[in-house]
């Protein structure tokens, strides 16, 4: 159901694969019922980096382009020379969907509301019934005809907490958090500066950001 899978993979001259999730045996093929994190060697094809079938994207429905927050830079897809180690990871949660090749997110949407299914509607899956809609099922790891490689497959289950687990951040605010400026307490520091130390730390939408003026660091309040 809700899940981080995370694996290294790479591939031979021309190679096409695929990592397949929530997946419902339902019909002949798992493609049919389960969204599909495209491995592929970019290069050996015409489509561009950025096309909904090239590596890293959620074939045939989104592009992998990675979005990033208001203000931050987006981070351009990295994709290794052909027999070179990848890094694959998909994350799902409360209803989201995350794609990251190589440190990169380079897809996040919606899977349960009507825009996901518009989306599935305008794909090649659109008649296949079930697909994209189940909420738990298998992974599978596509044998598309070519040689291909996959190493340290590791997935963890997301709808409880890990042994020991903490989770450190409640994506909306700095509970738990204090954050250390050295320059605001000294005395010779003008207010101006005092002043902008504290809003060096901000949150909002999941994400902590720091605009890094003043230099500090954020700490927990726990050891």
């Amino acid at each position: 159901s809700d899940f981080e899978l995370q694996l290294d993979w790479r591939t031979s001259p021309k190679g096409n694969s695929g990592i397949i999730f929530r997946i419902a045996e339902q019909h002949d093929y798992p493609w049919m019922t389960g969204p599909e994190f495209q491995l592929l060697d970019d290069g050996s094809t015409k489509e561009s980096l950025n096309d909904k079938h090239s590596a890293g994207a959620l074939y045939d429905i989104i592009s992998p382009i990675n979005n990033p927050a208001k203000g931050d830079t987006a981070e351009p897809k990295l994709l290794s020379p052909v027999g070179q180690p990848n890094n694959a990871r998909i994350r799902i949660t409360g209803g989201t969907l995350q794609h990251f090749l190589n440190g990169t997110k380079l897809v996040e949407t919606r899977i349960d509301d009507a825009a996901w299914l518009a989306m599935i509607a305008g794909s090649k899956f659109k008649d296949f019934k079930g697909f994209g809609i189940v909420p738990k099922g298998h992974i599978a790891l596509q044998d598309h005809g070519d040689t291909m490689w996959f190493a340290n497959i590791k997935v963890r289950d997301l709808t409880k907490p890990m042994p020991g687990e903490v989770k450190l951040f409640d994506g909306d605010s700095l509970s738990g958090w204090k954050v250390v400026c050295p320059l605001a307490s000294e005395k010779d520091t003008p207010d101006s500066v005092k002043k902008a130390a504290e809003s060096t730390w901000t949150a909002a939408d999941g994400t902590l950001r720091c605009n890094g003026t003043p230099n500090g660091y954020l700490k927990t309040d726990k050891t």
